[in-house]
Protein backbone atom coordinates (compact mmCIF):
# COMPACT_ATOMS: atom_id res chain seq x y z
CA UNK A 1 0.00 0.00 0.00
CA UNK A 2 1.23 3.51 -0.79
CA UNK A 3 1.07 4.62 2.86
CA UNK A 4 3.28 1.76 4.03
CA UNK A 5 5.75 2.24 1.19
CA UNK A 6 5.92 5.95 2.06
CA UNK A 7 6.74 5.08 5.67
CA UNK A 8 9.53 2.78 4.60
CA UNK A 9 10.92 5.47 2.30
CA UNK A 10 10.71 7.98 5.16
CA UNK A 11 12.60 5.61 7.44
CA UNK A 12 15.27 5.07 4.77
CA UNK A 13 15.49 8.85 4.40
CA UNK A 14 16.22 9.28 8.11
CA UNK A 15 19.06 6.79 7.88
CA UNK A 16 20.53 8.63 4.89
CA UNK A 17 20.36 11.95 6.75
CA UNK A 18 22.23 10.40 9.68
CA UNK A 19 24.82 8.91 7.34
CA UNK A 20 25.29 12.24 5.59
CA UNK A 21 25.84 14.04 8.91
CA UNK A 22 28.49 11.52 9.90
CA UNK A 23 30.18 11.69 6.53
CA UNK A 24 31.15 15.35 6.95
CA UNK A 25 34.83 16.06 7.66
CA UNK A 26 34.24 17.82 10.99
CA UNK A 27 32.23 14.82 12.14
CA UNK A 28 34.94 12.36 11.08
CA UNK A 29 37.49 14.27 13.11
CA UNK A 30 35.45 13.76 16.29
CA UNK A 31 34.12 10.25 15.67
CA UNK A 32 37.38 8.34 15.73
CA UNK A 33 39.58 6.51 18.22
CA UNK A 34 42.09 9.38 18.01
CA UNK A 35 39.50 11.60 19.71
CA UNK A 36 39.29 9.48 22.88
CA UNK A 37 39.53 11.73 25.95
CA UNK A 38 38.41 14.89 24.18
CA UNK A 39 34.92 15.04 25.73
CA UNK A 40 33.58 15.71 29.22
CA UNK A 41 30.56 14.30 31.03
CA UNK A 42 31.39 10.71 30.24
CA UNK A 43 28.85 9.50 32.81
CA UNK A 44 26.15 10.42 30.27
CA UNK A 45 27.24 7.33 28.33
CA UNK A 46 26.63 4.95 31.23
CA UNK A 47 23.64 2.73 30.49
CA UNK A 48 20.71 3.08 32.92
CA UNK A 49 18.53 0.05 33.55
CA UNK A 50 19.75 -3.50 34.16
CA UNK A 51 17.63 -4.83 31.28
CA UNK A 52 19.34 -2.53 28.77
CA UNK A 53 22.82 -3.26 30.18
CA UNK A 54 22.27 -7.02 30.02
CA UNK A 55 21.23 -6.68 26.37
CA UNK A 56 24.54 -5.06 25.45
CA UNK A 57 22.94 -1.57 25.40
CA UNK A 58 21.13 -2.43 22.15
CA UNK A 59 18.02 -0.74 23.45
CA UNK A 60 17.00 2.29 21.36
CA UNK A 61 14.20 0.35 19.62
CA UNK A 62 13.38 -1.83 22.64
CA UNK A 63 12.65 0.69 25.42
CA UNK A 64 9.05 0.60 26.59
CA UNK A 65 9.29 1.88 30.17
CA UNK A 66 10.49 4.97 32.01
CA UNK A 67 14.15 4.65 30.97
CA UNK A 68 13.00 5.37 27.39
CA UNK A 69 13.64 8.98 28.39
CA UNK A 70 17.37 8.18 28.20
CA UNK A 71 17.45 5.63 25.38
CA UNK A 72 14.98 7.21 22.97
CA UNK A 73 12.51 9.91 24.07
CA UNK A 74 10.24 8.93 21.16
CA UNK A 75 9.80 5.53 22.85
CA UNK A 76 8.04 7.20 25.79
CA UNK A 77 4.93 6.66 23.64
CA UNK A 78 5.32 2.89 24.19
CA UNK A 79 4.62 3.23 27.92
CA UNK A 80 1.13 1.78 28.36
CA UNK A 81 0.10 4.05 31.22
CA UNK A 82 2.60 4.92 33.97
CA UNK A 83 6.08 3.59 34.62
CA UNK A 84 8.93 4.20 37.05
CA UNK A 85 12.49 2.83 37.00
CA UNK A 86 15.01 2.85 39.86
CA UNK A 87 18.58 1.57 39.47
CA UNK A 88 21.69 1.25 41.61
CA UNK A 89 24.97 0.14 40.04
CA UNK A 90 28.17 -0.44 42.03
CA UNK A 91 30.77 0.52 39.44
CA UNK A 92 34.53 0.22 39.12
CA UNK A 93 36.48 0.74 42.35
CA UNK A 94 34.47 2.72 44.88
CA UNK A 95 32.38 4.51 42.26
CA UNK A 96 28.65 3.97 41.79
CA UNK A 97 25.91 5.02 39.41
CA UNK A 98 22.25 5.68 40.30
CA UNK A 99 19.30 6.37 38.03
CA UNK A 100 15.62 7.13 38.53
CA UNK A 101 12.94 7.98 35.97
CA UNK A 102 9.20 8.33 35.64
CA UNK A 103 7.14 8.19 32.44
CA UNK A 104 3.45 8.59 31.70
CA UNK A 105 1.41 8.08 28.55
CA UNK A 106 -1.17 10.82 27.98
CA UNK A 107 -3.02 9.03 25.18
CA UNK A 108 -3.67 11.28 22.19
CA UNK A 109 -1.65 14.02 23.91
CA UNK A 110 1.62 12.08 23.74
CA UNK A 111 3.83 10.94 26.62
CA UNK A 112 6.08 12.66 29.15
CA UNK A 113 9.02 11.65 31.28
CA UNK A 114 11.44 12.96 33.90
CA UNK A 115 14.64 11.45 35.20
CA UNK A 116 17.85 11.91 37.18
CA UNK A 117 21.33 10.39 36.66
CA UNK A 118 23.94 10.52 39.42
CA UNK A 119 27.50 9.20 39.27
CA UNK A 120 29.98 9.34 42.14
CA UNK A 121 33.67 8.47 41.96
CA UNK A 122 33.73 7.90 45.71
CA UNK A 123 36.03 9.66 48.21
CA UNK A 124 39.48 10.67 46.94
CA UNK A 125 42.32 11.84 49.17
CA UNK A 126 43.37 15.44 48.54
CA UNK A 127 47.06 16.20 49.01
CA UNK A 128 49.43 19.16 49.07
CA UNK A 129 53.09 18.35 48.48
CA UNK A 130 52.17 14.69 48.86
CA UNK A 131 50.71 15.32 52.31
CA UNK A 132 47.02 14.42 52.74
CA UNK A 133 44.83 17.35 53.78
CA UNK A 134 41.41 15.73 53.48
CA UNK A 135 39.13 14.07 50.99
CA UNK A 136 36.80 15.17 48.23
CA UNK A 137 34.16 13.30 46.23
CA UNK A 138 33.82 14.09 42.52
CA UNK A 139 30.32 13.54 41.18
CA UNK A 140 28.21 14.13 38.09
CA UNK A 141 24.51 14.89 37.91
CA UNK A 142 21.97 15.16 35.08
CA UNK A 143 18.30 16.12 35.35
CA UNK A 144 16.12 15.38 32.32
CA UNK A 145 12.58 16.03 31.14
CA UNK A 146 11.16 14.80 27.85
CA UNK A 147 8.12 14.53 25.62
CA UNK A 148 7.18 12.15 22.84
CA UNK A 149 4.18 11.79 20.55
CA UNK A 150 3.01 9.72 17.61
CA UNK A 151 2.28 11.38 14.28
CA UNK A 152 -1.25 10.46 13.21
CA UNK A 153 -3.90 11.72 10.83
CA UNK A 154 -1.65 14.30 9.16
CA UNK A 155 -1.49 12.63 5.75
CA UNK A 156 2.32 12.53 5.98
CA UNK A 157 4.71 9.70 5.09
CA UNK A 158 5.74 9.71 8.76
CA UNK A 159 2.21 8.92 10.02
CA UNK A 160 2.62 6.21 12.64
CA UNK A 161 6.17 7.27 13.57
CA UNK A 162 6.87 8.49 17.08
CA UNK A 163 9.16 11.45 17.69
CA UNK A 164 10.49 12.81 20.95
CA UNK A 165 12.88 15.24 22.59
CA UNK A 166 14.42 15.64 26.03
CA UNK A 167 16.14 18.59 27.66
CA UNK A 168 18.74 18.02 30.36
CA UNK A 169 20.69 20.00 32.90
CA UNK A 170 24.20 18.62 33.43
CA UNK A 171 26.49 19.38 36.39
CA UNK A 172 29.96 18.01 36.96
CA UNK A 173 31.87 18.59 40.20
CA UNK A 174 35.52 17.81 40.87
CA UNK A 175 37.02 20.53 43.06
CA UNK A 176 35.07 23.15 41.16
CA UNK A 177 31.72 22.75 39.45
CA UNK A 178 30.78 23.10 35.80
CA UNK A 179 27.28 23.01 34.38
CA UNK A 180 25.57 23.13 31.03
CA UNK A 181 22.43 22.16 29.16
CA UNK A 182 21.85 19.66 26.35
CA UNK A 183 19.07 18.09 24.34
CA UNK A 184 18.28 14.63 23.00
CA UNK A 185 16.16 13.77 19.96
CA UNK A 186 14.66 10.45 18.97
CA UNK A 187 12.53 8.78 16.31
CA UNK A 188 10.80 5.40 16.53
CA UNK A 189 9.17 3.69 13.58
CA UNK A 190 5.82 1.91 13.66
CA UNK A 191 5.99 -1.89 13.83
CA UNK A 192 6.64 -3.64 10.52
CA UNK A 193 6.52 -7.26 9.33
CA UNK A 194 3.42 -8.31 11.25
CA UNK A 195 4.31 -6.15 14.27
CA UNK A 196 7.73 -7.82 14.63
CA UNK A 197 10.23 -5.14 13.58
CA UNK A 198 10.87 -1.62 14.89
CA UNK A 199 13.59 0.83 13.87
CA UNK A 200 15.01 3.75 15.84
CA UNK A 201 17.28 6.77 15.47
CA UNK A 202 18.56 8.99 18.29
CA UNK A 203 20.84 12.01 18.53
CA UNK A 204 21.85 12.71 22.11
CA UNK A 205 23.82 15.21 24.23
CA UNK A 206 23.57 17.99 21.70
CA UNK A 207 24.61 21.55 22.37
CA UNK A 208 26.43 21.65 25.70
CA UNK A 209 30.02 22.21 26.83
CA UNK A 210 31.57 21.99 30.29
CA UNK A 211 34.16 24.54 31.47
CA UNK A 212 36.11 23.67 34.63
CA UNK A 213 38.83 26.35 34.47
CA UNK A 214 39.84 27.82 31.10
CA UNK A 215 39.11 25.21 28.44
CA UNK A 216 35.65 24.16 27.37
CA UNK A 217 35.00 20.52 26.56
CA UNK A 218 32.18 19.07 24.50
CA UNK A 219 29.67 16.59 25.86
CA UNK A 220 29.80 13.05 24.40
CA UNK A 221 27.26 13.65 21.64
CA UNK A 222 26.23 10.41 19.90
CA UNK A 223 24.11 9.21 17.02
CA UNK A 224 22.49 5.81 17.32
CA UNK A 225 20.71 3.65 14.75
CA UNK A 226 18.80 0.72 16.21
CA UNK A 227 16.40 -2.07 15.47
CA UNK A 228 14.46 -4.68 17.42
CA UNK A 229 12.97 -7.87 15.97
CA UNK A 230 10.63 -10.25 17.76
CA UNK A 231 11.65 -13.67 16.48
CA UNK A 232 8.57 -15.12 18.15
CA UNK A 233 6.50 -13.98 21.09
CA UNK A 234 8.90 -14.74 23.98
CA UNK A 235 12.14 -14.12 22.06
CA UNK A 236 13.40 -10.64 21.19
CA UNK A 237 16.63 -9.66 19.41
CA UNK A 238 18.06 -6.15 19.03
CA UNK A 239 20.99 -4.34 17.48
CA UNK A 240 22.33 -0.77 17.67
CA UNK A 241 25.16 0.97 15.82
CA UNK A 242 26.53 3.96 17.73
CA UNK A 243 28.62 6.89 16.47
CA UNK A 244 29.91 8.71 19.60
CA UNK A 245 31.91 11.93 19.66
CA UNK A 246 35.23 11.21 21.29
CA UNK A 247 35.46 7.55 20.28
CA UNK A 248 35.24 5.26 17.30
CA UNK A 249 31.88 3.81 16.20
CA UNK A 250 30.80 0.60 17.86
CA UNK A 251 28.07 -2.02 17.62
CA UNK A 252 25.76 -3.46 20.25
CA UNK A 253 23.78 -6.71 20.08
CA UNK A 254 21.23 -8.01 22.56
CA UNK A 255 18.61 -10.66 23.10
CA UNK A 256 16.12 -11.74 25.74
CA UNK A 257 13.87 -14.73 26.22
CA UNK A 258 10.83 -14.62 28.51
CA UNK A 259 9.48 -17.66 30.31
CA UNK A 260 5.99 -17.38 31.79
CA UNK A 261 5.52 -19.24 35.07
CA UNK A 262 2.52 -19.77 37.30
CA UNK A 263 0.46 -17.00 38.89
CA UNK A 264 1.45 -14.33 36.38
CA UNK A 265 5.18 -14.46 37.14
CA UNK A 266 7.84 -14.24 34.42
CA UNK A 267 11.49 -15.22 34.34
CA UNK A 268 13.65 -13.59 31.67
CA UNK A 269 17.15 -14.44 30.52
CA UNK A 270 19.24 -11.84 28.67
CA UNK A 271 22.61 -11.59 26.95
CA UNK A 272 24.44 -9.01 24.90
CA UNK A 273 27.68 -8.01 23.24
CA UNK A 274 29.10 -4.51 22.90
CA UNK A 275 32.28 -3.70 20.96
CA UNK A 276 32.95 -0.29 22.59
CA UNK A 277 35.49 -1.52 25.12
CA UNK A 278 37.10 -4.36 23.17
CA UNK A 279 39.82 -2.24 21.47
CA UNK A 280 41.01 -0.53 24.66
CA UNK A 281 40.33 -2.92 27.58
CA UNK A 282 42.38 -6.07 28.03
CA UNK A 283 40.84 -9.26 29.31
CA UNK A 284 37.28 -10.51 29.19
CA UNK A 285 35.01 -7.63 28.17
CA UNK A 286 32.19 -6.74 25.80
CA UNK A 287 29.90 -9.56 26.91
CA UNK A 288 26.97 -8.95 29.26
CA UNK A 289 24.42 -11.26 30.82
CA UNK A 290 21.42 -10.76 33.07
CA UNK A 291 18.08 -11.93 34.29
CA UNK A 292 14.72 -10.48 35.20
CA UNK A 293 11.97 -11.58 37.53
CA UNK A 294 8.53 -10.11 36.89
CA UNK A 295 5.50 -10.27 39.13
CA UNK A 296 2.25 -8.39 38.64
CA UNK A 297 3.23 -4.72 38.09
CA UNK A 298 6.90 -5.01 39.03
CA UNK A 299 10.06 -6.37 37.45
CA UNK A 300 13.40 -6.80 39.21
CA UNK A 301 16.35 -6.94 36.80
CA UNK A 302 20.03 -7.73 37.19
CA UNK A 303 22.97 -7.30 34.79
CA UNK A 304 26.59 -8.40 34.99
CA UNK A 305 29.04 -6.47 32.79
CA UNK A 306 32.77 -7.33 33.02
CA UNK A 307 35.49 -4.83 32.08
CA UNK A 308 38.50 -7.15 31.81
CA UNK A 309 41.40 -6.13 34.04
CA UNK A 310 39.53 -3.03 35.24
CA UNK A 311 37.02 -5.08 37.20
CA UNK A 312 33.40 -6.13 37.08
CA UNK A 313 30.20 -4.11 37.30
CA UNK A 314 26.71 -5.01 38.45
CA UNK A 315 23.41 -3.27 37.84
CA UNK A 316 20.20 -3.85 39.77
CA UNK A 317 17.02 -2.08 38.75
CA UNK A 318 13.36 -2.16 39.68
CA UNK A 319 10.71 -1.21 37.14
CA UNK A 320 7.06 -0.62 37.98
CA UNK A 321 4.15 -0.28 35.55
CA UNK A 322 0.70 0.65 36.72
CA UNK A 323 -2.53 2.37 35.73
CA UNK A 324 -4.99 1.65 32.98
CA UNK A 325 -3.66 1.39 29.46
CA UNK A 326 -3.89 4.63 27.50
CA UNK A 327 -6.12 4.60 24.47
CA UNK A 328 -4.62 2.65 21.59
CA UNK A 329 -6.11 0.94 18.52
CA UNK A 330 -8.33 -1.91 19.78
CA UNK A 331 -7.33 -5.46 19.02
CA UNK A 332 -9.34 -7.17 16.32
CA UNK A 333 -10.47 -9.99 18.53
CA UNK A 334 -11.27 -7.85 21.56
CA UNK A 335 -13.26 -4.88 20.31
CA UNK A 336 -16.52 -6.76 20.76
CA UNK A 337 -15.50 -7.76 24.30
CA UNK A 338 -14.16 -4.59 25.96
CA UNK A 339 -12.90 -4.53 29.49
CA UNK A 340 -15.25 -3.05 32.11
CA UNK A 341 -15.39 0.69 31.56
CA UNK A 342 -13.81 2.97 34.15
CA UNK A 343 -15.69 5.92 32.65
CA UNK A 344 -18.84 6.22 34.72
CA UNK A 345 -20.53 8.52 32.21
CA UNK A 346 -20.74 5.80 29.54
CA UNK A 347 -23.84 3.65 30.20
CA UNK A 348 -24.43 0.14 28.92
CA UNK A 349 -27.28 -0.74 26.55
CA UNK A 350 -29.02 -2.60 29.35
CA UNK A 351 -29.81 0.68 31.10
CA UNK A 352 -32.93 1.24 28.95
CA UNK A 353 -32.88 1.68 25.17
CA UNK A 354 -33.96 5.31 24.75
CA UNK A 355 -32.10 6.59 27.81
CA UNK A 356 -28.97 4.64 26.89
CA UNK A 357 -29.02 5.85 23.28
CA UNK A 358 -29.16 9.53 24.25
CA UNK A 359 -26.48 9.16 26.90
CA UNK A 360 -24.21 7.23 24.54
CA UNK A 361 -24.60 9.81 21.79
CA UNK A 362 -23.53 12.48 24.28
CA UNK A 363 -20.58 10.34 25.40
CA UNK A 364 -19.53 10.10 21.75
CA UNK A 365 -18.65 13.82 22.06
CA UNK A 366 -16.68 13.42 25.29
CA UNK A 367 -13.23 15.04 25.55
CA UNK A 368 -11.62 11.73 26.55
CA UNK A 369 -10.80 9.39 23.61
CA UNK A 370 -11.37 6.36 25.83
CA UNK A 371 -14.91 7.51 26.67
CA UNK A 372 -15.69 8.10 22.96
CA UNK A 373 -14.33 4.68 22.07
CA UNK A 374 -16.44 2.92 24.70
CA UNK A 375 -19.51 4.87 23.62
CA UNK A 376 -18.99 3.68 20.04
CA UNK A 377 -18.61 0.08 21.20
CA UNK A 378 -21.82 0.32 23.25
CA UNK A 379 -23.70 1.91 20.34
CA UNK A 380 -22.70 -1.02 18.17
CA UNK A 381 -24.18 -3.40 20.73
CA UNK A 382 -27.34 -1.30 20.99
CA UNK A 383 -27.84 -1.56 17.23
CA UNK A 384 -30.02 1.53 16.78
CA UNK A 385 -30.16 3.14 13.32
CA UNK A 386 -30.32 6.53 15.09
CA UNK A 387 -26.64 6.08 15.93
CA UNK A 388 -25.52 5.64 12.32
CA UNK A 389 -24.93 9.29 11.39
CA UNK A 390 -23.12 10.17 14.63
CA UNK A 391 -20.93 7.10 14.19
CA UNK A 392 -20.17 8.08 10.59
CA UNK A 393 -19.07 11.46 11.87
CA UNK A 394 -16.80 9.69 14.37
CA UNK A 395 -14.97 8.00 11.50
CA UNK A 396 -13.11 11.34 11.24
CA UNK A 397 -12.15 11.37 14.94
CA UNK A 398 -8.55 12.35 15.72
CA UNK A 399 -8.10 9.18 17.78
CA UNK A 400 -7.53 5.94 15.87
CA UNK A 401 -9.19 3.91 18.62
CA UNK A 402 -12.40 5.90 18.17
CA UNK A 403 -12.27 5.53 14.38
CA UNK A 404 -11.77 1.77 14.70
CA UNK A 405 -14.54 1.33 17.28
CA UNK A 406 -16.95 3.44 15.17
CA UNK A 407 -16.24 1.40 12.04
CA UNK A 408 -16.81 -1.83 13.94
CA UNK A 409 -20.09 -0.49 15.38
CA UNK A 410 -21.38 0.53 11.93
CA UNK A 411 -20.68 -2.96 10.69
CA UNK A 412 -22.79 -4.42 13.47
CA UNK A 413 -25.69 -2.01 12.94
CA UNK A 414 -25.76 -2.90 9.25
CA UNK A 415 -27.16 0.28 7.68
CA UNK A 416 -26.01 0.56 3.98
CA UNK A 417 -25.66 4.34 4.33
CA UNK A 418 -22.35 3.63 6.07
CA UNK A 419 -20.81 1.78 3.09
CA UNK A 420 -19.27 4.77 1.27
CA UNK A 421 -17.81 6.40 4.42
CA UNK A 422 -16.34 3.06 5.42
CA UNK A 423 -14.79 2.58 1.98
CA UNK A 424 -13.05 5.92 2.46
CA UNK A 425 -11.71 4.75 5.83
CA UNK A 426 -9.86 1.87 4.14
CA UNK A 427 -7.11 4.44 3.45
CA UNK A 428 -6.61 5.17 7.17
CA UNK A 429 -3.00 5.44 8.38
CA UNK A 430 -3.62 3.00 11.26
CA UNK A 431 -3.47 -0.65 10.20
CA UNK A 432 -5.91 -1.80 12.88
CA UNK A 433 -8.46 0.77 11.72
CA UNK A 434 -8.17 -0.55 8.16
CA UNK A 435 -8.60 -4.11 9.37
CA UNK A 436 -11.67 -3.28 11.48
CA UNK A 437 -13.15 -1.34 8.56
CA UNK A 438 -12.66 -4.31 6.22
CA UNK A 439 -14.46 -6.53 8.70
CA UNK A 440 -17.30 -4.01 8.97
CA UNK A 441 -17.71 -3.86 5.19
CA UNK A 442 -17.83 -7.66 5.08
CA UNK A 443 -20.65 -7.61 7.60
CA UNK A 444 -22.57 -5.02 5.58
CA UNK A 445 -22.41 -7.27 2.51
CA UNK A 446 -22.61 -4.47 -0.07
CA UNK A 447 -20.98 -5.15 -3.47
CA UNK A 448 -19.76 -1.54 -3.66
CA UNK A 449 -16.96 -2.65 -1.38
CA UNK A 450 -15.69 -5.41 -3.69
CA UNK A 451 -13.05 -3.42 -5.60
CA UNK A 452 -11.71 -1.49 -2.58
CA UNK A 453 -11.44 -4.73 -0.61
CA UNK A 454 -9.64 -6.45 -3.48
CA UNK A 455 -7.06 -3.64 -3.43
CA UNK A 456 -6.74 -4.05 0.32
CA UNK A 457 -5.59 -7.67 -0.12
CA UNK A 458 -2.24 -6.17 -1.20
CA UNK A 459 -1.85 -4.12 2.01
CA UNK A 460 1.57 -4.24 3.68
CA UNK A 461 0.00 -5.41 6.96
CA UNK A 462 -0.79 -9.15 7.16
CA UNK A 463 -3.78 -8.70 9.48
CA UNK A 464 -5.34 -6.16 7.12
CA UNK A 465 -4.85 -8.53 4.19
CA UNK A 466 -6.50 -11.38 6.11
CA UNK A 467 -9.51 -9.27 7.09
CA UNK A 468 -9.91 -8.06 3.50
CA UNK A 469 -9.95 -11.65 2.24
CA UNK A 470 -12.47 -12.66 4.90
CA UNK A 471 -14.70 -9.75 3.93
CA UNK A 472 -14.50 -10.67 0.24
CA UNK A 473 -15.39 -14.26 1.07
CA UNK A 474 -18.44 -13.06 2.97
CA UNK A 475 -19.55 -10.84 0.08
CA UNK A 476 -19.42 -13.85 -2.21
CA UNK A 477 -20.98 -16.18 0.38
CA UNK A 478 -23.20 -14.40 2.93
CA UNK A 479 -23.02 -17.42 5.28
CA UNK A 480 -19.23 -17.39 5.39
CA UNK A 481 -19.06 -15.01 8.32
CA UNK A 482 -21.94 -16.27 10.43
CA UNK A 483 -19.62 -17.32 13.28
CA UNK A 484 -18.09 -13.85 13.43
CA UNK A 485 -21.50 -12.20 13.42
CA UNK A 486 -22.47 -14.22 16.49
CA UNK A 487 -19.46 -13.04 18.51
Amino acid sequence: MKTKRSRLRACAGMLLVAAAALASRPALADFDSSAIGTTAGGFLQLAPGARAAAMGEAYSAVADEASALYWNPAALTRIESRSATLMHAPYLGSSFFDYAAYGQNLGDYGAVGAGVQYFSLGPITQTVNYAPIGTFTPYDLALSAGYGFTLQGMGLPLDGFSVGAAAKYVQSHILNSAQTGAVDFGVLSPAYLDEKLRLAFTWTNLGGTLKYEQARENLPMAMRLGGAYRIFKPWLASADVVFPRGDQPYAALGTEFVLATEKGMTLTGRAGYNTQTTPSVTGFTGVSVGAGFGFDKFCLDYAFVPFGGLGQTHRISLTARWGEKSASPPALGSITKPAPSPVASVPTPAAGAAESLNALLEALKDDAPEARMKAAIALGKLGSSLAVKPLIASLQDQSSVVRGASADALGKIGDPIAVEPLIGLLQDSASKVRALTARALGRLGDNRALTPLQKLTKDADATVRDKAREALARLQDPNAGIDDLLR
